[in-house]
């Protein structure tokens, strides 16, 4: 299903949260939503940074209780979004009152019969969120411009919301190139739980896939990263850097290490935790939940 909102919508918990109520009614396993622009407030990376963490935080509290195993997944707008996959990813789709059906790019509907377009009411809804509560950049009143290359590193194991919030923003500042730094079986001896990590080649994977939902067009380079640096010790032209919150000071260190080289630092956006506390990272989304939770379903008869 795809699933058309307002930026209003996505910025307020209680319009987000009646939404996804109504969806989880739906005989459905894959969600993919879009957020339509207000055309009279061009985008800014932290308020994009809003919209993804509510949505993504949002419906994960709701599916953590309801027990329901739905993927979601949020597009970057594109106008010009590739016809062929939308076709292969939706056959149906709900969008909110506010939103005026006519105006979405034909791409994302144009192949759904028209019995399975309908309209979800959030209007009579009132939000009281204020942007910027708690996810943001560094500059959160910055605009936007796009960066000819930009890097993002992790593990990028089980693919989580997190990991989609660090690639969605990656994708939507680079201009030109995107690198992804994925680990490499070398650094992760010590993970907890490691024997049900999934193989490089699996993670690299997932990596392609989620970047060709949310951004058709764009194809990230890989790099296994076996150090610290990874790719940005390797790639000078590399102009941004997005990490987590957990991860500045990592940051730090690859910047110093690029003026060691005699290369510009890189502009870095960090990213709030989702599902955590943002200072200590307390019950933060984290890929080590899902290896332990499939260590626990193979070991039910031990626990």
């Amino acid at each position: 299903m795809l699933l058309v909102i307002t930026e209003r919508d996505s910025y307020c918990y209680n319009a987000i949260e009646h939404i996804f109520e109504v969806v989880l009614t739906k005989n459905i396993d894959e969600i993919y939503v879009l957020v339509h622009p207000d055309h009279g407030s061009p985008l800014t990376v932290s308020s994009l940074i809003d919209q993804l963490a509510n949505i993504y935080d949002s419906f994960f509290q709701l599916t953590s209780v309801s027990k329901e195993k739905l993927n979601i997944n949020v597009l970057l707008y594109d106008e010009k979004y590739d016809p062929e996959i939308a076709s292969q990813l939706w056959t149906s789709v709900l969008y909110t009152d506010s939103v005026d059906v006519f105006s979405i790019p034909k791409a994302y509907i144009e192949h759904v019969d028209k019995n399975k377009i309908h309209s979800i009411s959030t209007s009579t809804i009132e939000c009281t969120i204020e942007k910027h509560r708690k996810y943001r950049l560094s500059n959160p009143e910055s605009t936007y411009e796009s960066i000819p290359v930009v890097a993002v590193g992790g593990t990028f194991d089980h693919l989580h919301d997190g990991h989609k919030i660090l690639l969605t923003v990656s994708a939507f500042l680079t201009g030109r190139r995107l690198i992804v730094g994925v680990t490499g079986p070398g650094l992760l001896g010590n993970k907890k739980y490691v024997e049900y990590m999934e193989s490089f080649e699996i993670r690299v994977r997932n990596v392609n896939s989620f970047v060709k939902i949310i951004k058709p067009g764009l194809f990230p380079d890989i790099y296994e990263i076996n150090d610290v640096c990874g790719p940005t010790a390797q790639v000078e032209s590399i102009d941004a850097l997005v990490v987590s919150l957990e991860s500045y000071k990592g940051a730090e260190f690859v910047n110093n290490k690029r003026r060691e080289l005699g290369w510009k630092p890189l502009d870095v956006y960090t990213i709030g935790v989702l599902g955590g506390n943002e200072e200590t990272f307390n019950h933060k989304m984290s890929s080590t939940d899902y290896r332990k939770a499939e260590y626990l379903r193979d070991h039910a008869d031990r626990v």
